[in-house]
């Protein structure tokens, strides 16, 4: 899926939560060129919440979704390549929209890559949930 079509697909999902009154949550890959707490990730994976009381300064462009939040007490900035969002939505309404990332992401030495499932046919990339 090509980033910008994918980065209007991340705000509309984003957008909606924030019109119905639901927290929007992401869970992305972690990925060498972003910049997020990794203390926080688990197997290569960080779910992070977009609600208005957790974030501030939210920006999101065709290449990348940012935002400042504080972890332990401490301002950090957060930046996620868009490419590397593997789900946006609200786990209280059980909307959202997950995407299938095939490109292996690296951290440090270890590679973190979507497996493929034997017996599993390899149709559409978007999956709506």
């Amino acid at each position: 899926m090509r980033t910008a079509f994918k980065s209007y697909l991340v705000r509309s999902v984003y957008e909606y939560c924030m019109d119905h009154g639901l927290v929007p949550y992401i869970v992305a890959n972690v990925v060498d060129n972003d910049t997020l707490p990794i203390e926080h990730a688990q197997v290569g994976k960080i779910t992070l919440n977009l609600s208005n009381q957790a974030i501030r300064d939210f920006t999101i462009d065709h290449e990348q979704l940012s935002f400042s939040t504080r972890f332990s007490g401490k301002i950090t900035f957060v930046n996620i390549s868009i490419a590397a969002i593997l789900w946006i939505g609200s786990p209280q309404s059980d909307c959202g929209m997950g995407f299938e990332v095939n490109e292996a992401k690296t951290l440090g030495a270890k590679t973190y890559a979507k497996q493929p499932q034997q017996g599993v046919s390899s149709g559409s990339k978007l999956r709506l949930i």
